[in-house]
Parts: structure tokens; sequence; C-alpha cells
């Protein structure tokens, strides 16, 4: 597809910055009271939240880079323009975190996983190996494992497109098979240490191929196969009855999935064949092109916001209510992710992508120079 073809798939953005909201909120109850502190607990229910956003984002790279991928320079450009993506507002943030550390060696803060911390840690979140398996802990900042688990999936994406060329769907379909039998056998095996590979974290980079696998043949199958869906009613009950699964905790995560998939594949449709219909999403795109941000900056507000503010100040204060706070905290990580998208991560990705340019200009030059030099 031409780039002016490809849809913009409003409702995916949607969806992740919603994603990307109970995500905070389930990170900023933790520092709540009672009523709060449950609420966290209840809403570890709702991981398979962050499969549906590891599928959009295998899905949204299978529509815009697929058919990208012919030569080693393409993939180089692939590796490069993600890598630009993620890395700068991952290193911005963890340097955050790295003055964390410091107060903590030096006593001026306490905590209770010390370990978090370490020097062993930090070089694997450097190189975004952190959900490899490398490590047991979360540390630094926490949310990071995502990152590192999509540059796994990044690393691999070449291999799905490769099998898909050479076995079409059904290749793909097939992956994916083997992908789960191997992570369901890791598990039982207690290789991965988690209950189910859906909840893995610092194993999540197996769990997020999967994921993307899973994101590639449902763009295959909108592509290929679009359904006529005549309003964004049917995505969204089907997205609803996602959430109402996921809380109710009465069914399996694969069935769960199973319906995030299908609404998915729905919402993909209708943005494909009748784009028009998402014009009522538009006042939130805004907001929802940062969800990624948001996503990455909030663990740095909950633990000044909420970790030194709220505990150390307000809370013995007893003035101002949680829920007040914990709305701050949400509108905080909004704006801070969107001055950031603006100062930070567009001018650092514009910088690695120039540096790249640069380099291939440089190679090229010396190549032709070569050429030039007559055999002996």
């Amino acid at each position: 597809m031409t780039e002016k073809a490809k849809p913009h798939f409003g409702l995916f953005a949607v969806w992740r910055l919603i994603a990307a909201i109970l995500v905070m909120i389930y990170h900023f109850s933790a520092y709540g009271p009672e009523f709060y502190q449950a609420l966290n607990i209840g809403m570890e229910r709702l991981t398979p939240m962050l499969d549906m956003f590891f599928i959009i984002s295998g899905l949204l790279i299978w529509f815009h880079y697929a058919d990208r991928i012919q030569s080693w320079q393409s993939l180089r450009v692939f590796i490069v323009r993600r890598l630009a993506r993620i890395y700068p507002l991952h290193l911005v943030t963890l340097s955050f975190f790295c003055f964390v550390a410091l107060a903590v060696h030096f006593g001026v803060v306490s905590t209770a996983d010390p370990e978090r911390y370490s020097l062993a840690e930090l070089g694997r979140e450097l190189l975004l190996i952190n959900a490899w398996g490398t490590g047991d802990v979360l540390g630094y900042n926490y949310v990071s494992w995502s990152l590192s688990a999509e540059w796994f999936a990044y690393l691999a994406f070449p291999l799905i497109v490769f099998i898909y060329r050479r076995n079409g769907l059904i290749g793909l379909v097939t992956l994916l098979l083997c992908c789960v039998a191997v992570l369901e056998g890791a598990t039982k095996l207690e290789l991965m240490p988690f209950p189910t590979w859906l909840e893995a974290n610092t194993w999540g980079a197996y769990r997020v191929l999967a994921d993307f696998v899973l994101g590639a043949i449902l763009a295959d199958c909108i592509l290929r196969h679009p359904v006529k869906v005549k309003s964004h009613l049917a995505p969204w009950g089907l997205f609803a009855l996602s959430m109402i699964m996921m809380i109710s905790g009465v069914s399996s995560g694969y069935l769960t999935i199973a319906v995030i998939a299908l609404s998915l594949y729905v919402a993909g449709c209708i943005d494909l064949v009748s784009p028009e219909k998402g014009r009522y999403l538009r006042p939130l795109m805004p907001v929802a092109a940062v969800s990624f941000g948001m996503y990455l900056w909030h663990p740095v507000l909950a633990v000044t916001l909420l970790g030194f503010g709220w505990r150390h100040i307000l809370e013995p204060m007893q003035t101002v209510p949680f829920t007040a706070i914990l709305i701050v905290g949400l509108i905080a990580s909004t704006i801070v992710a969107m001055i950031s998208a603006r100062l930070i991560e567009q001018p650092m990705r514009a910088m690695i992508l120039c540096l790249a340019e640069s380099r291939k200009t440089k190679r090229q030059k010396a190549s032709n120079r070569a050429r030039a030099i007559p055999a002996e």
C-alpha cells in the first residue's frame, strides 16, 4: 500500500490511550489508601490490555514496514527508525531513575528492593535486554521491560516477514502456534518463572513476539479479507466485551485475547473501508499520539508526585484527598508527554536519523571511490 492509502487507525490510537491510562491508574493506586490498594490488586486482571497494546504495535509495524523490507539496506533503515523512536525517551527517563539510584546508594531515600537499582540491571536496561530473561527484577524505570520486549520483536520482525513471503498466512499462523507451544512448555517446565506466559515481564520479549505475530496475522486479514462494518458500535462492543471478561475473570486468557483480536480485526476493517466514520475521534488524537510518552513518563510522576509529594507532604497534612492527587498525576503525565514529544523525542529522533543518514552517505562515497580506482 502507498503511504496515502494506508489508514490512520484512529480506534487503535484511542484504545492504546485507554490502555496507557489504565496502566497509570494501576501504578498510581499503589501509593494510595486502602481502597486504592484494593483497586491496584483488582486491576491486575487487566493484564491482557498490555497484550492488546503489543498486538496493535505488531499490526501497525506490519502495515508500515512489511513491504519495505527488501534488502539489508532497508532492514538497516527499519532498525534505525525503530531505535530512534523508542530509545531517546527511554534514555531520558532512565537517567532520572539513575539519580534515584544514587539517592538510594547514599542513603538519601530508602527502598524495600535495592537490587532493582544494581549496576547489572542498569546495563541490561541500557542495552534493552531486561525483558529477555536476563534478570528477575523490574528495575529503574520498571515499565521499560515493554520497550525491551518490543525491541526484541523489532529484531525478529524480518524473520516474520520472511516466513510470510515463503509460506503466506499459513506460515504466520504456524509460527504463532509454535510460539505459543514453546511459551506454554517453558511455563510448564518452570523455565519461565510465571504462572502463565501471558503475565511475563522480565521474560516478556517472548510474550511480545507472539503478540507481534498475531498482529501481523490480523494486518494480513484486514488487507486481504476485510468485512464491511456499518458503524463503530461493533468494534466498541467487542472492546467492551473484552474488558468485561478481564474484570470478571470468568474466562481464560486465551479467550480474552481472541476477543481482543476480533475487536482489532473489526476496527481495522472499518478504518480501512470507511475511515470517515472515525471523525468523532479526531479531538482525542493529540493526546492519543503521546500515549507512548505517557506510559514511559508516568513512573517518574509516580515517584515525585505521589511517592514524595503525597506520602511525605500531603498525606500527613490530611487536607487533599488521594483522588485529587491521582487526577493531577494523570493530567501531569499527559502534559509532560506532550512537551517531551515536541522538545525531546522529535529533536533526538531527528538527530539519530541524521547521523545514520550521514554515515550512509559516507559509505556510499567510499564505495564509489573504490569503484573508480582501476584494477591492476
